[in-house]
């Protein structure tokens, strides 16, 4: 439940800080797409976490062929679609262009 929370709390935090159409400042854009694929990656692993818990309370039944099983297989499916390598590594040059970034 608080992993889901803190997933719903991120996403609306994320999506109240989305400029503007007329917004033209690149720098101002490129940190909400850095913080959309921030979000994007901790609603992946929060998935991710919750699909391991939910399996492991299924037993092997989460494995056995059927709507179950499907759901399931779909689902882990679904969440990494995105490219997770390319995401990282742009939210990665983005944010050590910002002004005080962490020098890693």
């Amino acid at each position: 439940m608080s992993l889901t929370r803190a997933m719903a709390s991120l996403l609306r935090e994320t999506a109240a800080k989305l400029p503007s159409d007329s917004v033209t400042d690149t720098s101002l854009i490129e940190k909400f797409v850095t913080s959309a694929l921030l979000a994007r990656q901790f609603s992946e692993e929060v998935c991710l976490e919750v699909l391991a818990l939910a399996e492991k309370s299924l037993g092997t039944s989460a494995f056995r062929p059927g709507p179950l099983e499907r759901i399931r297989r779909d689902l882990s499916l679904y969440v990494r679609q995105a490219v997770p390598d390319e995401k990282l590594e742009r939210a990665g040059r983005v944010l050590a262009k910002m002004e005080g970034a962490p020098s890693w």
